[in-house]
C-alpha cells in the first residue's frame, strides 16, 4: 500500500469520528482535519474535483469554527 492510500484511509477514519461527535465544536474540528487530509489525498492522486470539494468543505468548517469561537467569547464576556 502506498503512503497516499494510507492518508486516504486515515481521512476516512477521521470523517467517521467526525460523525460520532455530539459536541458541535469537536465535530467541526474533526471535519476540518478530515477535509485537510482528503485535500492532501486529492493532491496525491491528482484529483482536481476532489481537491475543490474538500477545499470548500474546509472553508465551511473554518467559517463555523470561527462563528462558534465568537459565540463562545460573547458568552464568556457576558
Amino acid at each position: 500500500m502506498e503512503y497516499i492510500e494510507i492518508i486516504g484511509w486515515i481521512a476516512n477514519g477521521v470523517v467517521v469520528i467526525q460523525f460520532l461527535q455530539k459536541d458541535m465544536w469537536k465535530l467541526r474540528w474533526w471535519g476540518l482535519l478530515g477535509a485537510t487530509l482528503w485535500g492532501v489525498y486529492a493532491v496525491g492522486i491528482e484529483s482536481v474535483p476532489l481537491f475543490c470539494l474538500n477545499l470548500l468543505i474546509w472553508l465551511i468548517q473554518f467559517y463555523h469554527i470561527r462563528k462558534l469561537s465568537i459565540e463562545k467569547k460573547r458568552k464568556n464576556n457576558d
